[in-house]
């Protein structure tokens, strides 16, 4: 599949194709690497004539079942590549880690002492 120079644009791309009901010319390509692979259901008309092998006309039928697993996966590596999951994810982290810390500390009966 087309990866561009963004990161994560091509996983945009692909899931926003996937959940489409209707597809304009730009998208094509695109959409026709997800028949190709097996994620949608449609077909292809290439152009006989052009030695580019471009695309004369596309019949979108949407993304079949592991089309949806894909687009699954897709939004779930979106959202995992995301800034404010790894934040929280550290920030996490690190709550454990001084939780640790303060249970092999004697810091523990004093932060909890007063309610012995």
């Amino acid at each position: 599949m087309m990866r561009t120079s963004n990161h994560s644009s091509w996983k945009k791309e692909y899931l926003r194709i996937l959940n489409s009901d209707e597809l304009m010319e730009k998208d094509w390509k695109l959409a026709s690497e997800l028949i190709s692979d097996g994620y949608a259901d449609g077909k292809v008309l290439r152009d006989s004539d052009s030695k580019t092998d471009e695309i004369h006309d596309l019949l979108w039928k949407g993304a079949n079942t592991n089309g949806r697993l894909f687009a699954d996966q897709l939004a779930e590596r979106i959202r995992k590549s995301s800034l404010i999951y790894r934040v929280k994810a550290f920030m996490i982290g690190v709550a454990i880690w001084i939780s640790g810390y303060l249970m092999k500390c004697d810091y523990l009966d004093l932060l909890f002492g007063i309610f012995k």
